[in-house]
């Protein structure tokens, strides 16, 4: 609180609006809400990325030091708009344009807004953001009154290091001497795809460790060796959802689990993917989204087989071309020297064997024989439909 005090100051903001937080989470540092927005001031993306980073490695509206810094910015930038805390506090969970069409056609008083404006958003949580701020206000200031014998903790003492290049976790860990879950608990920014070693620890990003934890931390960050230190983040695989395509096939394609991709994309069981929906792939420990065979093993499966040419057709992809022609997913892509399955492009030629091709095809082609067949087999439905008949005039 001390802190959060400090930077209000520093903005020349009054300190009672440090409470904010009270109405907003609770200053619950993992608060996440129905629309997304997280942290002690619920910053939503959009507002937040007008303040901080807010991306797939860090998010800053996590952290309650940087985002107290954009609360204050935001706070300041609602007052010098609106002239009236009432409604810059009621601006910072309604929006500052709603606040400015409803000051525009009631006025400045926040009663005749709340009376007056009407809008499908300007619903109860926005009526009551104010009322709900000075309540807490009075209880912060009346603590003893309604918290009697209450035992304050003393604020932690911390330290940090600005990292000057791209680090592992397992680096930072190791040299450090923290665990997976002692530095996600300091460094609430970082997001779990950093946490668990997906992606490094970025360039520019501001380590924190509680002051008694490690003596002299930006010395400890010096004596990692610079093969440690990267000058790249690690690459993402992403895949644009296709016609067709389902979670358990765009799983099983690219050898990875139904759960793992509903938790790098915050896809919920009743949540369904579309079409044009760009997706996350996990990378395995080489980096690579998808693992191909090895070429020369199989090559030498595959032999010499001949082939027949498939022009490649809208909202193709590998594993639906091999459903087509009985094949295997692995077996086209190393006849056609295909390194990334997802580069496939309309009226490109691939090579199909002519073996499986035939097989796949045959059972399909309408032959004398089969439709001999087919022509027995309606005559006897149709002469069990007309048994059927009589037997219920008889009836």
């Amino acid at each position: 609180m001390d802190r959060i005090k400090f930077i209000f100051k520093n903005h020349g903001l009054p300190m009672e609006l440090s409470v904010l937080p009270h109405v907003e989470s609770s200053f619950q540092v993992n608060a996440y809400s129905s629309a997304g927005a997280a942290g002690i001031w619920q910053f939503t993306r959009g507002t937040g990325r007008l303040f901080m980073k807010v991306g797939y490695d860090v998010d800053e509206r996590r952290d309650p030091i940087l985002s107290t810094t954009a609360a204050a910015k935001l706070l300041k930038k609602n007052f010098r708009e609106l002239k009236s805390w009432p409604l810059a506090i009621t601006a910072y969970n309604h929006g500052l344009r709603g606040m400015m069409r409803g000051k525009k056609r009631f006025g400045p008083q926040l009663v005749d807004i709340i009376n007056g404006y009407r809008s499908r958003t300007f619903g109860f949580a926005s009526q009551n953001f104010y009322a709900e701020f000075l309540a807490a206000l009075h209880v912060v200031k009346n603590k003893e009154k309604y918290f009697p014998n209450l035992n304050i903790a003393s604020p932690k003492r911390i330290q940090s290091v600005r990292f000057d290049k791209f680090i592992d976790i397992v680096t930072v860990m190791d040299r450090f001497g923290m665990s997976r879950g002692e530095v996600a608990l300091h460094n609430p920014a970082l997001r779990r795809p950093v946490i668990s070693g997906q992606k490094r620890i970025p360039r520019g990003f501001v380590f924190q460790a509680p002051h008694d934890w490690s003596r002299n931390l930006e010395a400890k960050y010096k004596t990692i060796p610079a093969s440690y230190k990267h000058e790249r983040q690690i690459r993402s695989k992403w895949y644009t959802v296709h016609r067709g395509d389902t979670l358990s096939a765009i799983a099983l394609r690219f050898r990875t689990s139904v759960t793992k991709l509903k938790r790098m994309n915050n896809i919920r069981s009743r949540n369904r993917i579309y079409v044009g929906q760009v997706l996350r792939l996990p990378q395995n420990r080489r980096g690579s989204s998808i693992v191909l065979a090895d070429y020369k093993s199989r090559t030498r499966y595959l032999g010499k087989v001949e082939t027949v040419q498939y022009r490649v057709r809208r909202n193709d992809n590998l594993s639906k071309i091999a459903g087509r022609f009985n094949t295997n997913p692995l077996d086209l892509a190393v006849l056609n020297r295909i390194s990334d399955p997802d580069m496939l492009y309309p009226g490109q030629n691939l090579n199909i064997p002519k073996a499986i091709k035939k097989a796949r095809i045959s059972p399909s082609v309408r032959t004398p024989e089969k439709k001999k067949e087919n022509f027995i087999f309606q005559c006897q439905i149709w002469m069990y439909f007309v048994i059927f008949l009589c037997l219920l005039k008889l009836i």
